[in-house]
Order: C-alpha cells, then structure tokens, then sequence
C-alpha cells in the first residue's frame, strides 16, 4: 500500500469520528442505537518531518444521515480537524451539527493506519442544545477512499456505520 492511501485512509477515520445517533425521546438510562452512512471531503496537507517518518493535518466536511431504532432518519453536517503520525498514529477532533437545529455534537477519534474493510471506532464527549452531556460509541469500515494527490483533495465514504448514545 502507498504511503498517500495509507494516510488517507487515516484521515478518514478521523472524518467519520462525527457520527452521531438521531436524537429522539428516551430513557437516559437505556441507550438508543442507530444505523447510518456517511460522505465527506476536504483536504491535506503534508508537513516536512524528518525522513522516516510521514505526517498531516487534515480538515474535512461531509454530511452524515442517520437512522434509528425506531425509523426515524437525522441529518447532520460534520466538520473534523486533525493531525495524522506514521509513528504514533491519529487523532482528530469534530463537531456535528443537527440540520435540524437541535445541536452540535462533539467526538473524539483516535486511530492507527488502516486498511479497507478494517472496523474503526468513535466516542462522543457531549455537546449544545439538545446534544448537552451525549455519550456513546460508535463503529464503521472504510468503503471507499479517493486521494487526488495533485490538489491535495480527499474524498471518502463509510459502510456499517453503527452505535449507540445516551442523552442524560
């Protein structure tokens, strides 16, 4: 594998740390579950780090569409910044928030390079208006990524997009 793919494919999971679940009336102590795909696109940049070693930052927007339990679908438009290490790995850092006017949700991703089809997962750490104190994890594979190493652009796709959340 390419060191570009590899890279890539980090960023990317680092995009899909937005997922979040669709916010619907429930009981805090029993958490909802949710299903979901999710796009995004944004872009790279390379940073000059000795020879051995790659590293970059990414800034990425997508949109991510919900469904849970009960049938009830939610959008939400994602925005995630983060630095990826070939030594130590990635983290990244994204807020999501509800088309609806609900909220804005917080999640954190932490990762390690992967390759397709490898399960990655997420873990919200709160957020605003009805998103206020929302926990939960969630899990998805990499389905598709695409670098365009001349524009610095990347593009990327999620499959078994899924989790749960609680809402105090």
């Amino acid at each position: 594998m390419n060191k570009t793919y590899k890279w890539a494919i980090t960023l990317v999971v680092c995009l899909t740390m937005v997922m979040l679940a669709p916010v619907h009336d429930s009981r805090a102590d029993e958490p909802d579950t949710y299903t979901g795909v999710w796009t995004a696109n944004g872009n790279w940049q390379p940073l000059e780090f000795g020879p051995d070693r790659e590293v970059f930052t990414f800034h990425l927007k997508g949109h991510v569409n919900l469904k849970g339990e009960l049938g009830e679908e939610t959008d939400y438009w994602s925005e995630i910044a983060g630095i990826w290490d070939s030594q130590t790995g990635g983290t990244a850092r994204c807020s999501w928030r509800d088309t609806g006017g609900r909220g804005t949700a917080y999640a954190i991703l932490e990762g390690r390079l992967l390759d397709k089809d490898v399960v990655m997962v997420g873990e919200f750490v709160g957020g605003t208006g009805e998103l206020a104190g929302l926990s939960g994890r969630f899990t998805f594979n990499w389905s598709q990524v695409i670098l365009n190493e001349e524009t610095l652009a990347i593009s990327a796709f999620t499959k078994n997009l899924s989790g749960n959340f609680r809402l105090p």
